[in-house]
């Protein structure tokens, strides 16, 4: 992997795991495995989207104390199954309004499958993925800008997916 890469990868992680704090725990997964795919080779967009994912579960469970029980370790790893699909779905997309349609609506009916096989569906009322949604917009945008101010400062180091 690229240092440039590596770079990037990196800032996508925290940049949404940051975001996830900052959004009240809805982490931009979606945003970040669209974005991920748009910008970085294949594996260090997995790489990137998986690193995101054990930063949010360092802080869920180290730092907020998520309790340590079977569902909530099952949904960790739905968490994880549902970003990781997510960012292989968008990778077959090269207008970035349709990858991150895809990566959204992958992360969505993932986890919503996972619910529905464990009798947990509270969480996908209109209103809450609709709250999902416009976090992951918000995250695109604002990740997004930071890819743009990177490009401007850097130039082509940070411009095209490899």
């Amino acid at each position: 992997m690229k240092r440039r890469d590596l770079f990037w990868g990196v800032v996508l992680a925290l940049g949404g795991t940051a975001l996830g704090v900052v959004f009240l725990c809805i982490a931009p997964f979606a945003a970040v495995a669209a974005l991920a795919t748009r910008t970085l080779a294949r594996h260090a967009a997995i790489a990137a989207v998986v690193t995101m994912w054990f930063f949010n579960q360092a802080i869920g469970f180290g730092i907020l104390h998520y309790p340590r029980d079977v569902p909530t370790l099952g949904w960790s790893a739905a968490i994880l199954v549902a970003s990781v699909g997510a960012a292989l779905v968008a990778r077959g997309f090269r207008n970035p309004f349709f990858a991150f349609a895809s990566a959204f609506a992958t992360y969505e009916v993932t986890l919503f499958a996972w619910g529905a096989l464990h009798g947990e569906r509270g969480g996908f009322s209109a209103d809450i993925v609709a709250e999902v949604f416009v976090a992951n917009v918000a995250g695109l945008a604002i990740l997004t800008a930071i890819r743009a101010a990177l490009v401007a400062v850097a130039g082509t180091v940070f411009y095209a997916r490899r």
